[in-house]
């Protein structure tokens, strides 16, 4: 992160020694985190939006789901696992480009993956996947493919960052860039 972002991030951590009384707020860890900033302040901005949006999309989403079941799906998640936790009450397939992380399926979300049925996910997160893609009207394409009809797609993508990995990092979007590639979509926007 720190080598594409520009931004650096060094955490300290306190703690009483011994036993902890998680009652009693003078044993709660402390942390506090000093960033430094090789970039300019729209670099700083876009880290701390993106850090804050991914869990709020996910909530508000996970709250109107919420007592409903089905199949995800997460496009790209690397290491990540906020998705995974949230969504419990679905059964959780993850997809992936290349085959690092042990994902159900491998495979270009901008070519048809034949191994996926039609509408065969009721949620799917695509978060931060969609600016590296080659051709992302032909990646949403696939996603409405995949899609059941009424189901959800979580979708973002950095527009203030700088390029980043994995490269290749393509695309940037606007509210007017979502609208074209979405135009066939029902937006909600969180």
């Amino acid at each position: 992160f720190e080598k594409t972002s520009g931004v650096t991030v060094l955490s300290m951590k306190q703690q009483k020694a011994g036993k902890i009384d998680k009652k009693n707020k003078e044993d709660f860890t402390r942390i506090a985190y000093t960033l430094s900033l090789d970039a300019d302040a729209f670099q700083l901005l876009a880290l701390l939006d993106e850090i804050e949006s991914h869990p709020r999309l996910m909530s508000v989403t996970q709250l109107k789901l919420q007592g409903k079941t089905g199949n995800f799906l997460e496009i790209g998640p690397q290491t990540r696992s906020l998705a995974r936790e949230k969504f419990t009450n679905f059964k959780y397939h993850s997809f992936d480009i290349v085959d690092t992380y042990g994902p159900d399926f491998v495979g270009d979300i901008t070519k048809r993956n034949d191994a996926i049925p039609d509408g065969y996910f009721d949620c799917i997160s695509c978060m931060d996947v969609l600016e590296h893609v080659l051709n992302p009207f032909e990646a949403v394409a696939e996603l409405r493919r995949i899609t059941r009809d009424g189901g959800y797609v979580m979708l973002s993508s950095p527009l203030n960052l700088r390029i980043h990995g994995p490269i290749p990092d393509c695309w940037r979007f606007t509210e007017h860039g979502y609208k074209s590639l979405l135009r066939d979509w029902d937006i909600e926007q969180i």
